[in-house]
């Protein structure tokens, strides 16, 4: 009923099944992007050393499944020091798709 302005209400049990939304944390650096996908119930794996996050997986405001895992990269190291397993993240270091 959220479209009369009910907002819903979730037991114990059904918390884990509750979809958030990614919030947009490029630019930021990593503690506070941290910070931002903590507060937000998911999870947080970093690619790279540098303290500026570059881009993530998923891309912000997709709606994922509380406690999920976003991968936040550093700027020069998008995609060289880990791999999710995803479709998206299966390159060669030349960027090239690798074959499976």
């Amino acid at each position: 009923m959220q479209y009369l302005g009910v907002e819903p209400k979730y037991n114990s049990s059904e918390e884990e099944y509750v979809d958030v939304e990614i919030p947009d944390v490029t630019g930021m650096s990593k503690s506070d992007a941290g910070i931002a996908i903590d507060e937000s119930g998911l999870e947080v794996k970093f690619s790279g050393e540098s303290d500026l996050i570059v881009d993530q997986i998923p891309k912000a405001h997709t709606r994922v499944t509380q406690g999920s895992t976003v991968v936040l990269y550093t700027e020069g190291n998008k995609g060289n020091s880990f791999c999710c397993g995803a479709e998206c993240c299966r390159k060669d270091a030349g960027g090239s798709k690798i074959q499976l």
